[in-house]
């Protein structure tokens, strides 16, 4: 179980990313480059097009994205039927999501700086869903899990919804995000950055013992 909480870390991001560094070399490595493929054709070069008016060259981006998704799923030649989950992730990651809602925006509204404005703030606003309520939640959880493993026998695969078992997923994010706005605030210093990163390293070991103490309080612990 262990194993599996740090894996979950290194996909997640949250740490150990070097653990699976090597394999993302080994596979940029090995998977040949043309001059297309090095452009940028990700979601993010969708939007970048999108805010810049080029509507054509972000729908030609998408059709490459979904060909290229199709491509690389490696899981479809044994057979293996994709999901509701499967294909709204995909549509996200090519982009064809955020152009159909740039498309249903303008239908409605009729203004292409507003329709072209709103999927990319909810893009940013899923991205930091996921970095706050996701990947700095998870800290927590780690730690949950990794403290619990040394006094007892057995470690539950259901200890992974800690916060939501808790009732404190809100209060952990917001705890993190203080932590996260202290740490930028202290990397505008010469040498303040370093010297916390070493001060806060246990608030999220505080977290995981209460969930619900207070932001400053974990921090000021720590």
């Amino acid at each position: 179980m262990i194993v599996v909480i740090c894996l979950f870390a290194s996909v997640f991001g949250v740490a150990y990313a070097s653990s699976t560094l090597s394999v993302n070399i080994n596979i940029s490595v090995s998977t040949p480059q043309t001059e297309d493929s090095t452009q940028s054709n990700d979601m993010y070069g969708v939007l970048r097009d999108l805010a810049i008016g080029n509507e054509d060259n972000a729908r030609e981006k998408v059709k490459q994205n979904q060909e290229q998704i199709v491509n690389n799923d490696t899981d479809a030649m044994f057979g293996r039927r994709r999901g509701v989950i499967a294909s709204l992730l995909n549509s996200f990651a090519s982009g064809s999501l955020v152009v159909a809602i740039v498309d249903a925006v303008n239908s409605v509204i009729h203004n292409g700086g507003i329709s072209i404005a709103v999927p990319i703030i909810l893009s940013f606003a899923v991205y930091i869903f996921i970095w706050l309520f996701i990947q700095e939640t998870y800290r927590v959880v780690m730690m949950r899990m990794l403290l619990e493993g040394r006094s007892y026998d057995k470690l539950p695969a259901s200890r992974f919804l800690y916060p939501i078992h808790t009732h404190a997923w809100l209060r952990i994010a917001w705890t993190m995000f203080v932590e996260n706005a202290f740490l930028f605030l202290w990397s505008l210093t010469i040498i303040g950055f370093f010297i916390k990163q070493y001060s806060y390293r246990m608030v999220p070991y505080i977290i995981a013992e209460n969930p619900n103490i207070k932001a400053l309080d974990a921090i000021r612990l720590s």
